[in-house]
C-alpha cells in the first residue's frame, strides 16, 4: 500500500470511533519510553545533561512499512527519532502523509522536556501546533540538585498511565468524555506507603485532583517531595494548579499532567467525537 492510498484510508468519510481536535491544538507525542538514548543524546549537545526543557523543530515522517500500524508517523528531533504521534490522531498523520507525498516532511515546533534520573530519562514531547512556546531551562546534574532552581518552574507528573479510570472520572465530570485539557487544583499529599518510599527517594508524593490519584511526583524531585511534606506536618495539602491533557483512545485512557508552579496557564478545550 502507497502513501497515498494510506492517505484515502485515514481520509474516509465513515464515522471515526477516536476523538479528533483542530489542527491548532498541541500535540502529545507517543512513546518517548522507547528512546531514552536519543534524549539523552540531544540533550548533551545542548549541554543540558541533567535535562530541562528545549525547544526545538520536529519533523513527521510517515513509516508505511511499520510492522504495527501501516499510518504511523515517527517524530524525530535532530534527526533522532523521539516517539510517534498517537496512532488515534487520525487528523495529523493526514497532514504528515500529505507532506511526504509532496517530498516534504511537516514540520512543527516542539516542547521538549526530559529528566536525568541518575541515569535513566524520563521524556515527554509536546507538538506546539498552536505556536505557543516558552524559554528554555536547565536540570542541574548532582542528583541531589534534580529539580528546578527556583520554585517557578513547572513540574511533570510521573505515573499517569497506572491511574487511568481517574482521568475518565475526572473528563467525565467535565462533561468531556473523549478528554482534551482542563485546568485544576492538585493536592500534594505524602504516601509513605507507597512501595517507592524508603530512604534513598525518601517519602513518595501523590498528585490528588478532585479526590483522586492521577500520579506522583517524580522521585528525585526532592524540593518539590520536601514542600509538600513540609506542607502535611502542619496539617495542610500543599496545593498547586495543574495542567491536564488526557485522550480516550477508543475506552483507553492516555494523560499527561503538569504541576503549574510557574503560574502560566492555558484556555480548556476537548477533543470531539468527529463521527
Amino acid at each position: 500500500m502507497g502513501l497515498r492510498d494510506i492517505l484515502r484510508k485515514l481520509q474516509q468519510v465513515e464515522p471515526a470511533k477516536e476523538p479528533q481536535c483542530e489542527y491548532q491544538s498541541d500535540v502529545e507525542v507517543a512513546g518517548e519510553a522507547y528512546h531514552a538514548e536519543a534524549f539523552a543524546a540531544i540533550f548533551c549537545t545542548a549541554d543540558r545533561p541533567g535535562g530541562g526543557v528545549i525547544i526545538r523543530t520536529a519533523s513527521l515522517v510517515p513509516e508505511p512499512e511499520n510492522p504495527f500500524d501501516d499510518t504511523a508517523v515517527a517524530v524525530y528531533i535532530e534527526g533522532l527519532r523521539v516517539g510517534y504521534v498517537p496512532r488515534a490522531d487520525e487528523a495529523t498523520k493526514s497532514r504528515a502523509i500529505a507532506a511526504s507525498i509532496d517530498d516534504k516532511n511537516l514540520e512543527v515546533l516542539a516542547r521538549v522536556w526530559s529528566r536525568n534520573d541518575n541515569g535513566a530519562w524520563v521524556s515527554r514531547v509536546t507538538l506546539s501546533f498552536s505556536g505557543e512556546t516558552e524559554p528554555e531551562w536547565s536540570y542541574a546534574v548532582e542528583q541531589d540538585d534534580l529539580y528546578p532552581d527556583d520554585d517557578f518552574r513547572d513540574v511533570e507528573v510521573i505515573g499517569e498511565s497506572n491511574h487511568r479510570e481517574s482521568f475518565a472520572e475526572i473528563f467525565g465530570r467535565a462533561g468531556w468524555p473523549f478528554g482534551g485539557v482542563l485546568m485544576r487544583n492538585a493536592a500534594l499529599i505524602p504516601d509513605p506507603e507507597h512501595p517507592y518510599s524508603n530512604e534513598k527517594i525518601g517519602i513518595a508524593v501523590a498528585v490528588h485532583v478532585e479526590g483522586l490519584v492521577v500520579g506522583y511526583v517524580p522521585h528525585g524531585d526532592l524540593r518539590t517531595k520536601k514542600r509538600a511534606w513540609d506542607s502535611h506536618a502542619t496539617g495542610k495539602h500543599f496545593i498547586v494548579p495543574v495542567r491536564i491533557w488526557a485522550r480516550n483512545d477508543d475506552g483507553v485512557w492516555r494523560a499527561r499532567v503538569t504541576l503549574s508552579f510557574s503560574g502560566l496557564t492555558e484556555d480548556e478545550w476537548p477533543y470531539v467525537d468527529s463521527g
